[in-house]
């Protein structure tokens, strides 16, 4: 199941994601406050998953996972 997350939620877009996060600016749960932020800062990675509910909800859904993977 991870490997299908990780072909569509790269290390790059996890970066940007975490960059909106830490700064609270936006509720992350709010996929127009967070597709504006990308586009603020030209998070193009981040920005593509945000025009899409379904890749946002994957990445929301699998946060942790994602973050203990691209960690390593």
């Amino acid at each position: 199941m991870l490997d299908q997350v990780l072909e569509l939620i790269s290390k790059e877009a996890m970066q940007q994601y975490e960059i909106v996060r830490k700064s609270g600016v936006c509720n992350m749960f709010d996929m127009t406050c967070v597709a504006t932020a990308c586009n603020m800062l030209e998070f193009q990675d981040l920005l593509e998953i945000t025009e899409d509910r379904k890749s946002y909800s994957t990445l929301l859904r699998n946060f942790s996972d994602l973050m203990q993977h691209y960690k390593n």
